[in-house]
């Protein structure tokens, strides 16, 4: 393989990355049809790259066509990584143990609902607290929910690893209801995105999130009962 040819091989498995990983959890995840939009956009600038490296490079050269040739190579494998699902399943592997510590120790310190204390609406269970400020410290949750803790029997210590754990794996808040565990990552109003765990599997599109009343629209099936999922 010739050096300009390997310089195109790096090409190429660097747009496939990008496309794998940007709408990924990493970059904030940006749902089903600006997923495709997105996707849509780079295979158009790329095709118009491997036109231009015609002229550019002269078309008398056999290796000015290089990346046309393999253009459709790309396109096939841009679609199929982006069908799969591959940026939020690299996120689900690395995150894999953290998210399952969630569920286990959300269950364990009887905490039901949770933020991660950042935003402007902050919850424990069923106390809502808006305002600007940040609970991120054993003493600050402690003080700001002591009445909620006292009531549900709650260890501070426990739900300020939760919260650390949230964090963890950019989780902006948990929910357990009727065996689900919702884990929301982001989104504005009703359309939402994160990952959610089912009992016996029983979600698929179309279906309400316990807790928030919210219906899947789009599902990529992980491992262990794990989904990620977009809502509307």
């Amino acid at each position: 393989m010739t050096a300009k040819n390997k310089k195109y091989v790096t090409y190429l498995v660097l747009f496939i990355l990008s496309v794998s990983l940007l709408n990924s959890p990493y970059f904030g995840s940006f749902g089903p049809i600006l997923s495709l939009l997105t996707l849509l956009f780079f295979l158009i600038a790329g095709l118009l790259f491997s036109v231009l490296n015609i002229f550019i490079k002269g078309y008398k050269k056999p290796s000015s066509y290089m990346p046309l040739a393999i253009f459709p190579i790309v396109t096939v494998i841009a679609f199929y990584l982006s069908a799969i699902g591959m940026g939020n399943q690299v996120h689900f592997l690395l995150n894999k143990s953290n998210l399952q510590a969630i569920d286990t120790l959300s269950q364990e310190a009887n905490v039901y609902q949770i933020s991660n204390m950042r935003r402007h609406h902050k919850i424990l269970n069923d106390q809502l607290i808006s305002n600007d400020d940040s609970y991120t410290t054993e003493r600050e949750i402690a003080a700001a929910y002591a009445g909620k803790i006292r009531a549900d029997n709650l260890e501070v210590e426990k739900v300020a690893l939760l919260r650390k754990k949230l964090d963890r794996s950019d989780i902006v808040s948990m929910a357990r209801e009727d065996g689900y565990i919702v884990l929301t990552m982001g989104g504005f109003l009703d359309n939402e995105f994160g990952y959610l765990k089912a009992p016996n599997n029983d979600i698929e599109v179309g279906y309400m999130i316990p807790s928030y009343a919210l219906t899947v629209i789009s599902l990529t099936e992980l491992h262990d009962g794990w989904y990620f999922y977009y809502t509307t």
